[in-house]
């Protein structure tokens, strides 16, 4: 993992589906985030791997959960082979280059929890 360049921007990408329930109960935390950190330089992108057929699924869920950041439905399960997901949710944190800075798999451990200060720190990093 390489840290980003001064001034890159942060991805906190989080692959999750409507049929899991840590990723159901993750995802007040995930429009937290996003709120606190959003700006020019930050963002959160989930990327929901549910099957074609449960499109409305997701559609619904995003709809009812009031989320504030991006939702992409990724039917064909690609990003599970560009990010080595093992497993549900995920949640990656890449660079500006498309760099790896941090991962967690599972569900996030609170504000406060190792993945999140490393996405702070990355932040402050950056400067």
């Amino acid at each position: 993992m390489s840290l980003p360049a001064k001034g890159a921007s942060l991805t906190l990408v989080n692959v999750w589906a409507t049929w899991c329930e840590p990723c159901l109960d993750e995802l007040p935390l995930l429009a937290e985030i996003h709120t606190e950190l959003r700006g020019p330089t930050f963002s959160v992108l989930a990327i929901s791997v549910d099957s074609a057929r449960n499109n409305q699924r997701v559609k619904d869920t995003v709809r009812d959960w009031e989320l504030p950041f991006p939702v992409v439905h990724d039917a064909d399960n690609r990003i599970v082979t560009t990010l080595k997901v093992s497993g549900y949710p995920t949640s990656v944190l890449i660079d500006g280059d498309g760099l790896e800075v941090a991962r967690r798999e599972g569900v996030l451990q609170g504000a406060t929890g190792p993945f999140l200060s490393k996405v702070r720190a990355a932040l402050r990093d950056r400067g």
